[in-house]
């Protein structure tokens, strides 16, 4: 169709288009005014596609970006996950347009990543979301983990759910070395791990990968966005080095691990209850306390651990006090060399002790707010040094692996009497 001829039909379409405005102002009644404005529309229409047909793609390009916006699911206050430095040269006009990002002011999120802009990537999290994840890891805990799980009851509320999100994230991690089985070659525990490494660096802002959605990983965005980033790496690193179910060298490499695992997540704890408890300072001896509270309990959980290991062909406990004590791990397969054996649970069973003195000495420089984080870490440790000593520390009695029937009394007489 040729310009000139395009231009005589929007002529003609235009004129009546415009000879209705006046009908439209004067019209008598609601009914005729309807019929006017109709027609209006239906010519509007007309003229407008004619007028695009004829202009190319400038129409298309200016109101490309045009979509139908609910009201109801914005704000007009601006997004605290948003950068607004990049908007300093917007006119003054546009400045009093309500802002039609989402607010995003009471609803979890992750952190904003260090190394990009603030306003290419937030999580949103609904309060359904933030419930169930919540549902999930309580669950988790209950299931995998029934002496964290009555600690939790024991504690200031305000602090349960990011100690649940906490712990959560603790049996995940514990949980991946039995999914695989490293003797046959399975390196996914290692994928796994690193999968967690990533989760963490992403919620808290380290790096711009995007942050999965799984449960734990919306507990921890939801309800322990003030936790220490640095622990939970060093939590999941930990893991890491340790897989292949490789013998401790020696018994300071043991007590590094429960420092590094069950003492980092103590010192997560501590920090939950004292964020939750007006006027609490921690002091740095209070995190040695845990260090050393984890590492007790590492040594007396591996001396529990090592039948249902030896089950499974893995020896771990240290070499040196192996050694010391002349046992080796073929003796411990087929049982023998006795005398050796219980020489060297006696001599672990000495070390965890000393270790939890070490602990308990100064509980005067631990907050009491806190100490409901300690206290079923050091019960579990007293119940499994006392059953391997009436046990006349033999490790492969089944009596280790029955757990505390009187654990949730023993917390709350250690939570009346503030110990832990």
């Amino acid at each position: 169709m040729r310009r000139s001829t395009q231009l005589s039909i929007i002529h003609h379409i235009r004129q009546p288009c415009q000879s209705n405005v006046p009908r439209i102002c004067d019209a008598p009644n609601l009914e005729t005014t309807a019929t006017s404005t109709t027609k209006l529309f239906s010519w509007n229409s007309q003229w407008t596609c004619l007028r695009s047909y004829s202009n190319g793609r400038r129409l298309g390009r200016r109101f490309s970006g045009i979509t139908s916006i609910s009201a109801r699911h914005f704000s007009t206050k601006s997004s605290p996950f948003l950068d607004t430095s990049s908007n300093n040269n917007i006119s003054n006009d546009k400045k009093k347009t309500p802002s039609r990002s989402p607010d995003f002011s009471n609803i979890p999120g992750a952190r904003i990543p260090k190394s990009m802009p603030k306003r290419t990537r937030f999580l949103e999290i609904s309060k359904q979301q933030a419930d169930e994840a919540f549902r999930s890891c309580l669950e988790m805990v209950r299931k995998h983990d029934i002496d964290s799980y009555l600690a939790i009851l024991t504690i200031n509320k305000r602090a349960q759910p990011e100690i649940v999100a906490l712990n959560a994230l603790n049996v995940e991690l514990a949980s991946i070395r039995d999914k695989v089985d490293t003797r046959k070659g399975d390196a996914s525990a290692m994928y796994r791990l690193q999968f967690w490494k990533d989760a963490i660096s992403s919620i808290y802002g380290i790096s711009p990968l995007p942050v999965p959605r799984q449960p734990v990983a919306i507990a921890l965005c939801s309800f322990a966005a003030g936790a220490n980033s640095d622990m939970l790496l060093k939590l999941v690193e930990t893991r890491q080095s340790t897989i292949g179910d490789r013998q401790f060298s020696d018994i300071n490499a043991l007590c590094e691990y429960g420092k590094s695992t069950i003492g980092s997540l103590l010192c997560l704890q501590i920090d939950a209850l004292a964020r939750n408890s007006p006027e609490t300072k921690v002091l740095p001896m209070a995190y040695d306390v845990a260090k050393d509270l984890g590492a007790a309990y590492a040594i007396a959980n591996m001396i529990r651990a090592t039948h249902p290991l030896l089950a499974r062909g893995i020896v771990l406990l240290p070499a040196d006090v192996m050694s010391l004590n002349g046992a080796t791990p073929d003796s411990l397969y087929k049982k023998k060399k006795l005398d050796e054996m219980v020489g060297m649970t006696k001599d672990l069973v000495n070390e965890s002790k000393r270790l939890l003195i070490d602990a308990r000495s100064p509980i005067e420089m631990v907050p009491k707010a806190v100490r409901p984080a300690l206290a079923a870490t050091g019960a579990t440790t007293d119940y499994i040094i006392k059953t391997i000593e009436k046990n006349n520390y033999d490790i492969y009695s089944p009596h280790l692996q029955r757990r505390n029937p009187l654990l949730l009394w023993s917390l709350l007489v250690r939570k009346l009497c503030s110990k832990y």
